[in-house]
């Protein structure tokens, strides 16, 4: 069986994804991305399944990117999984969706806490990552890959050999 090419959030994120998309002026593609990594680290395993199947439709290398084989490394790290079956990893009912889902209603929160400011919400992301006791260095790598989309100076002063759950300072 080959790779699903297509997934996506449901039609709650996707309406959430669509709003923050016209206030932050990101594409949806990289919105999707911050909001599962948000999930990743703030849920972890135990991120909560959806129970919506229909909504947007995310294409794969939309998504991906260069990084699938990380995203799905990290993903089985945080799930505990020696290895993911294809239509757990992205489709309609995948853990990528559910992270995706989950992460776009936290968004949808920190915008909201922010005053509807998407600056606001930017710098929310970004202390998300300085500040928070990340679970593990890859979450808040994944975090900071996905943010740095929006900054508009060169931002990569990490160096990798950081132990982990040391703060990353952009």
């Amino acid at each position: 069986m080959g790779a699903i090419e297509h997934g996506g959030p449901s039609s709650e994120a996707d309406e959430v994804l669509s709003a923050l998309r016209f206030e932050t002026r990101l594409e949806k593609a990289v919105l999707a991305r911050i909001a599962f990594a948000v999930s990743l680290v703030q849920d972890g395993k135990n991120v909560p399944e959806s129970s919506n199947f229909s909504g947007g439709e995310l294409k794969r290398p939309t998504f991906f990117g260069p990084d699938e084989l990380f995203i799905r490394s990290l993903l089985a790290h945080v799930h505990g999984k020696g290895d993911i079956a294809e239509d757990a990893f992205f489709s309609n009912r995948s853990m990528i969706k559910n992270h995706i889902d989950q992460g776009s209603l936290a968004l949808e929160q920190m915008y909201i806490e922010s005053g509807r400011n998407a600056d606001g919400l930017i710098k929310r992301l970004v202390d998300l990552v300085e500040f928070r006791d990340v679970r593990n260095c890859a979450d808040a790598v994944w975090i900071f890959l996905s943010v740095k989309h929006y900054c508009k100076k060169p931002i990569w002063s990490w160096n990798l050999t950081t132990p982990i759950n040391t703060p990353i300072h952009i």
